[in-house]
């Protein structure tokens, strides 16, 4: 899978932030079936992440980042 690019005004906005937030509400469906991407993206620019205690995140790789 090719890597997704960032759009330049986003890149221009993330790297003005110290983090990133992911307010998904914890227990929906959603939560269950998906991984938020932002995360990724947030990561990938460097920030510190705070997020909802989601089980698709406590259950990936990334859950110690």
């Amino acid at each position: 899978m090719k890597p997704r690019k960032i759009s330049p005004v986003l890149l221009f906005f993330l790297q003005k932030c110290h983090i990133g937030l992911n307010l998904q509400e914890a227990g929906s469906d959603f939560d269950e079936m998906a991984f938020p991407s932002k995360i990724s993206t947030y990561l990938g620019c460097g920030l510190s992440v705070v997020s909802s205690s989601l089980t698709s995140i406590r259950s990936s790789s990334l859950k110690d980042v």
